[in-house]
């Protein structure tokens, strides 16, 4: 679920302090609808749909900071 979040958005600037990885997914799941607000509660279909076992791999500092 984070590499398909993440290449997604590849394109687009990242606000805020720092953003998680679990920001993004969340970005995701608002967007395509698999949540009713940001950062809200993720509908059943997006646990059917996905995995949120990659988001847990993912170190601290993903980032390329320019």
């Amino acid at each position: 679920m984070a590499d398909l979040a993440v290449f997604l958005y590849r394109n687009y600037g990242l606000m805020g302090d720092n953003p998680s990885i679990e920001d993004i997914v969340d970005v995701f799941a608002y967007e395509f609808g698999y949540s009713s607000e940001p950062n809200g509660i993720r509908s059943e279909d997006f646990f059917t749909l996905y995995s949120a076992d990659s988001a847990r791999d993912w170190g601290e500092d993903w980032l390329e900071l320019t």
